[in-house]
């Protein structure tokens, strides 16, 4: 996974290099007026990006949605992506991205085995101040979840939990809040995190 997710951050960077060679190129067509080259010179990028998508302006989180988004489109389940956060994060990135990342595996494998209707996941992420970062993740799900007195769910699945132990651990360093709640039959995963904290 990791080296999966690093070849793409490779090419993202690639990208969005050469983006500025194309801007240089489209204003001299424009500064000639030949806007015939311009719309042939749009085209060909536009063929060649059809299949890029930039989810978020910071590399490793745009990575790591990527590399879910691909898993869900592999089985059959839609992600809801909405990722406004800055190119330089004022968390960590390797904190953020495990937070993020586990809640996003949680939430693939709640929603694994649902009727494809039910196979949707929401995904938040965005600066509620400049020192405070929020990330909900949102999930349909099946039977009965039971909490534990600190609010965490439990399981009897060897190894189920673990994922939000860590996210729980590491808002924790950073003096946040996670609030996880289960009603509607609809798992909700909500995380406030203080970026002047380290």
């Amino acid at each position: 996974r990791y080296n999966a997710l690093k070849i793409y951050m490779n090419e993202t960077r690639a990208l969005r290099h050469d983006f500025r060679q194309h801007i240089a190129v489209l204003a001299e067509f424009a500064r000639a007026g030949q806007v015939d080259k311009i719309l042939d010179y749009t085209e060909q990028l536009n063929e060649g990006s059809r299949n890029y998508v930039l989810y978020c302006a910071n590399n490793a989180v745009d990575a790591l949605a990527s590399h879910y988004d691909g898993i869900a489109k592999k089985r059959g389940i839609k992600i809801k992506w909405r990722l406004e956060l800055p190119e330089i994060l004022p968390v960590k990135e390797s904190d953020y991205c495990s937070m993020l990342g586990n809640l996003a595996e949680n939430a693939l494998n709640a929603v694994e085995n649902l009727e494809d209707k039910n196979k949707n996941i929401n995904v938040i992420s965005l600066m509620l101040s400049e020192a405070m970062l929020g990330i909900s993740v949102d999930n349909p799900f099946e039977g009965e979840i039971k909490f534990n007195r600190d609010g965490m769910p439990v399981s009897s699945r060897s190894g189920h939990g673990l994922g939000l132990i860590s996210v729980s651990n590491i808002v924790e360093r950073y003096g946040g809040s996670l609030k996880i709640k289960a009603e509607g039959k609809i798992f909700k995963a909500d995380i406030i995190v203080y970026c002047n904290e380290t």
